[in-house]
């Protein structure tokens, strides 16, 4: 039997949940990162639709919006679509701020809620770090990260 693929790639709103909650969502659902898309793979038409179902009703509330791409025969023509994602530290700064508004929160914790890995998420806590925007905490599990004040903030801008 033949599996079937598509490509869902996702645009975040900064009017809705973070994008690394909304990409923790769609590993919940089992889809994994391929590159700017999230593969979803089925063995039937039937089992596909359902499982777009599932898709719409988690990114349900999220502000995320997604677009279906076809993973047939047009694969290859997906390898040239140029996603223009910005900076990708200060994407990673803008997650990492949104996860920490509601605590604070240990490295490993930040680690499993975004989908970077250690170099990159060690990189952008340095670079908060360095302008002010967190602070670091040693306690006896690890060290602890929270946002920095509203005074030490607007010192770094």
């Amino acid at each position: 039997m033949e599996s079937m693929m598509a490509h869902i790639l996702l645009e975040y709103s900064s009017d809705g949940l973070p994008p690394s909650a909304v990409d923790h969502r769609m590993r919940e659902l089992g889809l994994a990162r391929d590159g700017p898309f999230f593969a979803l793979k089925a063995s039937t038409e039937e089992e596909m639709r359902e499982r777009i179902d599932r898709l719409h009703d988690a990114l349900r509330g999220s502000g995320a919006r997604y677009t279906i791409v076809s993973g047939g025969e047009g694969e290859e023509e997906l390898e040239d679509v140029d996603v223009d994602e910005g900076d990708p530290l200060e994407n990673r700064i803008e997650e990492l701020e949104a996860l920490l508004r509601a605590r604070s929160q240990s490295f490993n914790d930040l680690l499993d809620a975004m989908s970077i890995g250690e170099d990159e998420l060690e990189e952008a806590l340095e670079a908060m770090v360095a302008r002010g925007l967190v602070t670091a905490h040693r306690r006896d599990d690890g060290i602890s990260y929270r946002l920095g004040g509203p005074m030490l903030r607007s010192m770094v801008r």
